[in-house]
């Protein structure tokens, strides 16, 4: 299990490292545009504190469902670390651009707009990713030995997902989407509050 944490950081830290990388590709006009579009979009506090909290709510829950697929077979059990390499990559593309931008302090809005929420959504969806990973790879792993859960006589998806001996995973999942919940909440506050 540790050498699937350690490779799904790496996973996330490469695709962040490979967004900020790819915004000094641009061109300085594209760049500039894109920054003020996307300046503009963090600075835009017209919606309400609901509306802004589901928007950022479902923008979060997107890529959980992109990856739900990889639970069913494994042979999907790649597109977790793909979604989370994709999602990095957009943190960081992002986090460039607002240091591309001629804005006044592009540390302040950074340090307000982007980092707050992100200490949240950014490790409930590595471990989302792990989880999903794992519970593929099982699948994958039940494929091969497809009587030992007729043994146990257990039945249903999530029994035969869920080894008896497995305490974390339900938990960890539950925590991963409390912190994505959080972190929905803070940035409708954040978005709100106009700061």
């Amino acid at each position: 299990m540790k050498k699937t944490v350690m490779i799904f950081i790496f996973i996330f830290l490469t695709g962040l490292f490979a967004g900020l990388f790819f915004c000094t590709g641009i061109s300085a006009e594209n760049s500039s545009e894109l920054s003020k579009l996307m300046i503009s979009g963090l600075a835009d506090d017209s919606s309400g504190f609901i509306s802004s909290f589901f928007s950022a709510l479902t923008s979060n829950l997107l890529p959980v469902l992109l990856m739900l697929p990889a639970v069913l077979t494994h042979f999907l059990r790649m597109l977790p670390a793909a979604v989370l390499w994709f999602k990095s990559f957009a943190l960081g593309f992002c986090c460039s651009l607002v240091y591309a931008s001629d804005a006044a302090n592009p540390l302040l809005i950074s340090l307000l707009r982007l980092l707050p929420q992100n200490l949240f959504y950014i490790p409930s969806i590595i471990v989302l990713s792990i989880i999903i990973y794992t519970l593929s790879a099982r699948r994958g792993a039940q494929k091969n030995r497809p009587h030992a859960n007729r043994a146990n006589g257990r039945k249903g998806l999530l029994f035969n997902l869920l080894p008896a001996n497995d305490s974390t995973t339900v938990p960890a999942a539950a925590a991963a989407l409390c912190c994505i919940l959080m972190g929905a909440l803070m940035e409708a506050v954040f978005r709100s509050a106009a700061l």
